[in-house]
């Protein structure tokens, strides 16, 4: 029988309500065709061809031998209505393997012809074709987008189980370290014997307010011209620059805990791009607005939304108060501008969940840290104390992939505390609007994505303050690139060596080999576009490979310089 001659029975088995809505979406539509002209018109052509088929089937039956007068053969059977066009979308949207019920069934006293019946009228007849189209395996990379949320859930519960397994092998050969850290915390004894061992710390992050207040006075008198242009930059450079040098000398001299000379290097380094940032825009505000006169910066305000309306038409020098540099020294931005984009209202209800996820994962990091990474490194002095001080490939291997799990989980740890809560915690603090700190660089197919997307802030500032600088003297941009990768790789290593009191060049170098890994994962993104190779090869340089290994580096030097 034809397919074309049977009515799908609508059956509502499957617990989708997609698919249910799909259905009384196509349903309703297959009745409201029935009751158009068209479906009429339709009907009424199908009836006259059924008449003239029934006609030629009698013609037919008449030249058959001993053919009884005004009979059909055994085998014909008259045509049914047709599907409406509706029902034929659902059939090929659900599949052949719906229900159906012949609404008109010709009897006949024929044994074959009872068999062909029953067999057209069920849902999988042996004749049906299963095999329609030239499709790629799901797998495949010329498959349709697939949803992978089964084995993103199989990879997270994997690492669960896994790192588990770590941490209860650490507690069971070194304790819970975090026990013997709370009891020692406890103890103040330090505190009380040396109280001023803090002082170099808050005298630090104290100057760094007076720079900010110097670098406002040496604006206001170069707005109202006090000084001329070049002197006033001449001491807006020193003051910057001071910012930065000073605490770096506390730091070396004064502070012997390297997480504490961190933060507080990391905060005079932050000082230190906003103040040159404060310097270059409003120099650049100053001569245009000298030049062109009136508020030459509508148009710059213009590209700006979300502005409050007391700062929808501010002016240089209108900008140049003490609340407005030191808003910009508290924001989480590196570059200024005459004004930000606002959200309307603090929301104290986020500051809260802010606060309550930082909890969380700095305690999570403050674990794995104490519980994995420390142990593992007392491990290798063990270990080289043994081999008398040297490596050995099996140690070196072991120790580095100890270390690469449990360093990438502290740095994915570090990314989400700092980039997502601690500037987001501030920008609400502060209705600071644009909070895209970051985009999607663990998409990253070439290493150069990754260094524009991940830390969006530093991006901007080294865009506008170093790599456009270069390209306006007459840099080719290889060169310009160059300048700008020179300037982190200085900085990142200054950022390590300088808190632990060692001058090594790792840092340094592993930025500097950014360049030709940079070119690297370019070629081969023109060479397999659309793949993953540049992603793992970014994964792996940045997790596996790269830090970890300048883990095992830098513990080396610090146990030789401590005599170890």
């Amino acid at each position: 029988m034809d397919e074309t001659e049977i009515t799908p029975l609508l059956r509502f088995s499957t617990p989708s309500r997609a698919e249910h809505s799909s259905w009384i979406k196509l349903a309703s539509e297959s009745c409201a065709y029935s009751e158009t002209d068209e479906f009429l018109a339709d009907e009424a052509a199908r009836a006259t061809q059924r008449a003239l088929q029934h006609q030629e089937a009698l013609q037919m039956a008449q030249a058959m031998p001993g053919a009884k007068p005004g009979t059909l053969p055994p085998l014909y059977f008259a045509p049914t209505i047709k599907r409406s066009r509706s029902f034929a979308k659902l059939q090929e949207h659900h599949g052949d393997g719906m229900p159906r019920v012949n609404m008109r069934r010709t009897k006949s006293r024929d044994f074959n012809a009872d068999k062909l019946d029953a067999r057209s009228t069920k849902g999988y007849p042996p004749s049906k074709p299963m095999h329609r189209a030239a499709e790629p395996s799901y797998l495949s990379a010329d498959a349709p987008i697939q949803n992978y949320r089964g084995f993103l859930n199989l990879g997270v519960i994997i690492l669960i189980v896994s790192n588990f397994r770590l941490i209860l092998g650490t507690i069971r050969s070194n304790g819970f370290v975090l026990t013997t850290a709370v009891k020692h915390y406890k103890n103040l004894n330090h505190l009380k014997e040396d109280p001023w061992q803090e002082f170099p710390f808050v005298s630090g992050f104290l100057l760094q307010l007076v720079f900010v207040s110097i670098a406002f006075g040496i604006e206001w008198m170069l707005c109202r011209k006090y000084f001329n242009e070049n002197f006033g930059m001449i001491l807006h450079h020193f003051n910057a620059h001071s910012a930065l040098l000073i605490p770096l000398g506390i730091v070396w001299n004064l502070i012997d805990r390297p997480a504490v000379g961190a933060i507080l290097l990391l905060h005079a380094t932050i000082t230190w791009m906003k103040l040159i940032s404060y310097m270059l825009a409003n120099e650049d505000y100053r001569l245009s607005s000298r030049r062109v006169g009136g508020n030459p910066h509508l148009a710059t305000l213009a590209l700006v939304e979300n502005l409050d309306s007391d700062e929808a038409n501010i002016n240089y020098p209108q900008n140049v108060t003490l609340r407005n540099i030191f808003y910009f020294w508290c924001a989480p931005t590196l570059t200024y501008q005459i004004a930000f984009p606002k959200s309307p209202r603090v929301r104290y209800w986020k500051i809260a969940d802010i606060l309550m996820r930082m909890t969380v994962s700095i305690a999570l990091f403050t674990f794995l840290l104490a519980q994995i990474v420390q142990p593992a490194l007392e491990e290798l002095v063990s270990d080289l104390d043994e081999t008398n001080g040297s490596y050995t490939a099996a140690i070196f291997a072991e120790y580095w992939l100890k270390l690469s799990i449990a360093n990438t989980y502290l740095w994915l740890l570090m990314f989400y505390t700092y980039f997502h809560l601690y500037l987001n915690l501030f920008a609400e603090l502060l209705r600071f609007g644009d909070r895209v700190f970051y985009k999607d660089w663990w998409n990253s197919s070439e290493v150069s994505a990754y260094w524009r997307l991940w830390n969006m802030p530093v991006h901007y500032w080294l865009i506008r303050h170093v790599y456009f600088p270069c390209v306006r003297l007459k840099m080719p941009k290889v060169a310009a690139t160059f300048v700008v990768f020179f300037l982190s790789a200085v900085m990142h290593e200054v950022l390590v060596s300088v808190p632990f009191h060692i001058i090594r060049p790792w840092s340094f170098i592993g930025m500097m080999m950014q360049i030709p890994l940079v070119a690297f994962t370019k070629y081969l993104y023109r060479k397999f576009p659309g793949g993953s190779i540049g992603n793992v090869l970014f994964w792996m340089t940045f997790c596996v490979i790269g830090q970890p290994m300048a883990i095992l580096l830098y513990y080396h030097d610090i146990m030789n310089r401590k005599g170890n």
